[in-house]
């Protein structure tokens, strides 16, 4: 089994997490709010950064692995992925939302269902493929990086 280089994992985690951050943002935009149409999504912004560390992490083993189609497919299923996790946090930030697994069923339903009805997929899966090009990108950089001093010392 290879040795992960700490670099290349921080900075995975890192921009993982950031790039939670900034599709909790997205999310804060886009879902509606008020008592008349759903909960509150602040918990799920809260846990927008540790969704990202997920999704990123369990995406991007795929995403190195696959070819333009698989990177493409992956994306999608990494973004019905990352709305289910934010659907999943909103009942923590509802008074007895714990207490029912039905509160957790409707939020990750409502938000699947909303995300593909009303054509947003449309709109947030080029988002989703190019957040995840990035930070494919910006790993394969690390990874050479952290290989290039290792074939030089092995050079000498």
């Amino acid at each position: 089994m290879a040795r992960t280089d700490p670099r290349r994992f921080s900075a995975g985690i890192l921009t993982s997490a950031i790039s939670g951050v900034a599709w909790g943002g997205i999310a804060h935009v886009l879902v509606p709010r008020g008592p008349e149409v759903g909960p509150p999504i602040s918990s799920a912004l809260l846990a927008a950064p540790f969704i990202g560390v997920a999704v990123g992490q369990l995406a991007m083993p795929f995403f190195r692995a696959m070819g333009g189609r698989g990177k493409v497919f992956v994306s999608l299923l990494s973004l019905y992925g990352a709305v289910g996790l934010f659907g999943l946090a909103i009942p923590f930030g509802v008074p007895g939302g714990l207490g029912s697994a039905e509160h957790f069923n409707e939020s990750v339903f409502a938000l699947w269902v909303g995300l593909t009805v009303t054509g947003l997929v449309v709109v947030l899966w080029p988002l989703a493929l190019i957040n995840h090009l990035v930070l494919w990108r910006l790993d394969r950089k690390l990874a050479r990086q952290a290989q290039a001093p290792a074939e030089s010392r092995h050079a000498v």
